[in-house]
Parts: structure tokens; C-alpha cells; sequence
């Protein structure tokens, strides 16, 4: 009873953002806790890839691809590393699964080099998205049979035939779709007609998405996000099988995008429920089964051997009894599947393209049916070359839109849009602009009448003497709480992203200055 293990909980921090949208905090938090590396030849943490994995996507979604590329570029290591477990192989037999270096199931990985390809699109390279996008669409093992889940593999598939299983190619659907898309941009026409073709054969319902992307009359690409993807539990006996539970239901609802008077609805490019119980997407669980039945018969034997010991009054079969007892309880406590899994993962996903005119445009998301989904990303423009921008979105499962999400007018003046009212003056002196403090920034307020004997470096010291950074560089290289959240960072997310919705399309509490000088000039303005 002592040494029995606990299955892992949810990631809370994550979990909760699913219906607040409070990325900001979140990662915040989750880069405070981030397992490091104590030297450069040091073995990672056993969460070090998934504890990496969680905080890019919350910076993802949060509008900061910059800040996620360092730990995206980490997983990306980490899952490129051919036998990362491979000393584990024995601990994880005495021990437990847990003691794994996390990779993820074959599903979670295949998401997440999506991820990583969405990051680097975010900034607009598509080289780098393609190839990294590119490591999803591996081969996958198949056993045979309709819609066959893992507990179904593993306890039907013997130790002889785990290794009889078909190689066949991968029907992950948004992989192709990523791919092709890259491709697209690059102007790399026949790959892109390839995967385009081989998106429609493993889903024909996104038929209509890809004459879309096909007919190239789309300058943005928005990958979107909905629902809490399923939970991973353990089943089975002693619950040594893993399996996936769904959190949000699945469905076939489009995503409905409204632009400039047009309205048009997306299909699902990526279904995660399906993916996490289809077992051609899981890892074999067969060692933990084969554990917890050798368990539970040296248990049975222990008892017996105990029973005839003492019905013999044999003092050695009873102690041999006993200690095949004790060997079995550990045994069938150390079976349980490792239940650890990314949070971060969605329900569901689209793909969409939209073709942005004018400056500053807006768009509205919603999944059909769900006023609670509602989300208006405002800042995007017409991007400034000829291959299209793109921006991750995650839509919140609240059962009411928060303000912010679908607001769509921005009050804070930012590195990207001017707010149409309010004081062209620093958030920190009583105005509403956040903009780093430049020449630019400077005349904007002087020509407004304030701060008309100040130079550039005086009113960088104002942000000084708060303690508030500009540039992720001045913050270790990762950006902290925004000013407007109580934080002491200008870092700005990308337009059309939550974050930039959530700091800039709602309203903030007034700053509250910490040093004597900024109360002061304050006062004055």
C-alpha cells in the first residue's frame, strides 16, 4: 500500500486558460517552474521536453512566437533524438513508466511538430515550418481491424505478434494540409498539389478547404484551436493500460469565419479524440499488462506457498510465501501506465485562409452553434511580401465570451496599431500608450504637448526607475507579465492573436507608479 504510485494530475495552470484565455499568467508561471539542464552533458529532467512543450503553446498563444521558438526548438531536439529512452529501458521495468523521458504518444508528437511549424510561420518562415512540419507525417503501425484502441491491441495482440504489425503511411490529414500550404508559399507547386491530394484521400470533407488553398486568392493563414483535447488515464488491470478519455465532444461542426461582409464555414482539419483512440497513434502498452499479470500470479502463488507453509509449520515457505507476495504487490504497483500527457493539447483544430485588405482589419471566429467561442482578432493587415502571413488562435470553451474576445476595438495604443481615443501619452504617466519609448513614441507625445523638455534617455529612465523592460533580451530572454497585467514588460503580441485581443481590446486598471519620479511627472501630466 506504501509504495503504490499515483497516476499524474492535469496541469491545472493549462487546463484553466482553456476558458479564461489568461495565457499571459500561465506562462509566466509554467517558465518559473521549467526544469533546466544543470550542465551541458547533464540528462534531462524527465519532464523536460513536456514541461517545454506546455509553455510553447501557451506563448504561442499568447501572440509570442519569438519567445516560444527557444522551447519549441528544445522539443524539436528532444523528439528528434533516436533512443532518448534507451537507458530508461530497464528502470522503467523495476520502477515504473514514469521514469521515462517524456516524448508523448505518437498523436501528441505529431501535433506538436505542427506546433513548431506554426511557430516558425508565425514569423513568417515557411522554410522552417515546412521542414519542421514536415517530421509529423511518419509511418504507422497497424494491427488490423476497424477503429481499434489500444487496450484492445494489448490485450488481444500476444508477445509474439507485437511485432507483426503493417507499416502503412500516415492519415494525419493537417499534416498534409500544413505541409502543402508550406509548400505553397514557397512556391514549390507539385509537392504542394501532392499533399493537397493526400489531405482530401485520408478526410474527402476538407475537399472544399483545399480548393481554397489551391485557388491562392489568401494572404493569412490561421491555425485555430478549440476545446480541452482528452485526458489520460489509466485502465485495465491495475490500470496498466493507457488510454484516452475526451474532455470536450467531438463533432463536425465548421468553424464560421466573418470578414468584410463575408461569411464562410471551415470543416475540422484534425480531430485529437479520434487521434488519441485510434491505437495506430499510441504507444504499445504491453510491457505494463505483462507487469501487472506477473503481479498478480506471484501474488496468488505467494499466498499459496504461505498456506502450505504454515499448514506445515515450514518457517521457510512462509518467509518464501511472503517475500513473493511483497514481490508481486511491487510489481503490480509499479504496472500502472504512466498517465502523464500535454494539457495543452486542443480538441480539435482548422485551418483556414483569409485574404486581408486594409490595415487593421478584423475577423470574427466562432464554432457554429457556440456563442461561447466567440473570438474577434483585430491588428491584422495586408502582409509586406507576396507569401501569406500566419497567426495561431485558440478559441475559449466559456460558456460566455469574455468582453475582451470579441470586443475587436483596441484602447491601447501598441508597436502595431494606433488606438483611435485617449491620451497619446506612456500608461505609466496616466495616458494609454504602450509602445517602447523611442524617438518615434517621443515626438508622438510632444506633438500632443507632453513631455516637451524630455530626450529619449530621460524617458527610458522613467521606465527604469519602474523596473520595466521593452525587450525580451532585458528579461533573460523571455518576455514577463505585460505592464496592463501588473506585470514589468512591453513586450507586444503579434496582431490577430489572443494575446493582443486579451492586453489590448479591453480595459486595464490604472498604473500605479513604485518610484518617487515617475509619481511625480505623473502629478504633472
Amino acid at each position: 500500500m506504501l509504495i503504490t504510485g499515483c497516476a499524474a494530475s492535469p496541469n491545472v495552470t493549462v487546463v484553466s486558460t482553456f476558458k479564461t484565455g489568461q495565457f499571459g499568467k500561465a506562462r509566466v508561471a509554467l517558465y518559473k517552474e521549467l526544469p533546466k539542464k544543470t550542465t551541458s552533458s547533464a540528462k534531462p529532467d524527465r519532464n523536460y521536453m513536456l514541461a517545454r512543450m506546455r509553455l510553447g503553446v501557451m506563448t504561442l498563444a499568447d501572440g509570442l512566437p519569438v519567445a516560444a521558438e527557444p522551447f519549441m526548438n528544445e522539443v524539436f531536439e528532444v523528439l528528434s533524438t533516436a533512443g532518448v529512452n534507451k537507458d530508461k529501458t530497464v528502470a522503467s521495468v523495476v520502477i515504473n513508466e514514469g521514469v521515462k523521458v517524456w516524448k508523448g504518444e505518437p498523436f501528441e508528437q505529431a501535433i506538436t511538430y505542427q506546433y513548431i511549424a506554426a511557430t516558425y510561420a508565425s514569423q513568417g518562415s515557411w522554410d522552417n515550418a515546412r521542414a519542421a512540419g514536415s517530421n509529423a507525417l511518419f509511418h504507422l503501425r497497424d494491427f488490423g481491424g476497424d477503429n481499434l484502441d489500444t487496450e484492445a491491441v494489448v490485450t488481444r495482440v500476444g508477445d509474439k505478434e507485437l511485432d507483426n504489425y503493417v507499416s502503412v503511411e500516415s492519415d494525419f490529414t493537417l499534416g498534409y494540409l500544413m505541409g502543402a500550404v508550406a509548400n505553397q508559399q514557397l512556391g514549390r507547386v507539385d509537392q504542394a498539389a501532392e499533399q493537397y491530394a493526400k489531405a482530401v484521400a485520408t478526410d474527402p470533407g476538407v475537399g472544399p478547404l483545399v480548393e481554397a488553398f489551391r485557388s491562392g486568392r489568401y494572404n493569412t493563414v490561421l491555425l485555430v484551436d478549440y476545446g480541452r483535447g482528452p485526458e489520460k488515464i489509466g485502465t485495465g488491470p491495475d490500470n496498466a493500460i493507457a488510454r484516452f478519455v475526451a474532455r470536450t465532444p467531438s463533432d463536425r461542426r465548421p468553424l464560421v469565419v466573418a470578414t468584410q461582409g463575408t461569411t464562410v464555414a471551415w470543416p475540422v482539419a484534425c480531430d485529437v479524440n479520434v487521434m488519441a483512440q485510434n491505437h495506430q497513434w499510441n504507444n504499445l502498452e504491453d510491457m505494463r499488462v505483462a507487469k501487472s499479470y506477473i503481479g498478480s500470479a506471484l501474488v496468488g502463488a505467494g499466498a499459496t506457498t504461505m498456506a502450505i507453509g504454515g499448514y506445515n509449520s515450514s518457517e521457510a515457505a512462509v518467509i518464501a510465501g511472503a517475500a513473493m507476495i511483497l514481490a508481486g504487490a511491487v510489481a503490480k504497483s509499479t504496472a500502472y501506465a504512466d498517465t502523464r500527457y500535454c494539457e495543452a493539447l486542443p480538441q480539435r483544430i482548422y485551418l483556414v485562409p483569409i485574404n486581408v485588405t486594409e490595415p487593421d482589419q478584423t475577423v470574427r471566429l466562432s464554432i457554429q452553434g457556440d456563442a461561447g467561442s466567440t473570438m474577434v482578432i483585430t491588428g491584422l493587415s495586408p502582409p509586406p511580401t507576396d507569401r501569406a502571413a500566419f497567426r495561431y488562435v485558440r478559441l475559449l470553451t466559456a460558456p460566455v465570451a469574455p468582453g475582451w474576445a470579441v470586443s475587436g476595438n483596441v484602447i491601447y495604443t501598441n508597436e502595431y496599431e494606433v488606438a483611435p481615443d485617449g491620451v497619446m501619452l506612456p500608461y505609466i504617466l496616466g495616458g494609454n500608450d504602450v509602445r517602447k519609448p523611442s524617438y518615434a513614441t517621443l515626438a508622438d507625445y510632444q506633438r500632443a504637448g507632453y513631455l516637451l523638455d524630455y530626450s529619449l534617455d530621460q524617458l527610458e529612465q522613467l521606465y527604469r526607475d519602474e523596473g520595466i523592460v521593452w525587450d525580451a533580451n532585458d528579461a533573460a530572454g523571455y518576455p514577463g507579465l505585460h505592464v496592463l497585467e501588473g506585470g514589468k514588460s512591453l513586450v507586444a503580441p503579434l496582431p490577430g492573436t489572443d494575446g493582443y485581443a486579451r492586453l489590448f481590446c479591453q480595459e486595464h486598471p490604472a498604473y500605479r507608479p513604485k518610484s518617487s519620479e515617475v509619481a511625480r511627472v505623473r502629478s504633472e501630466m
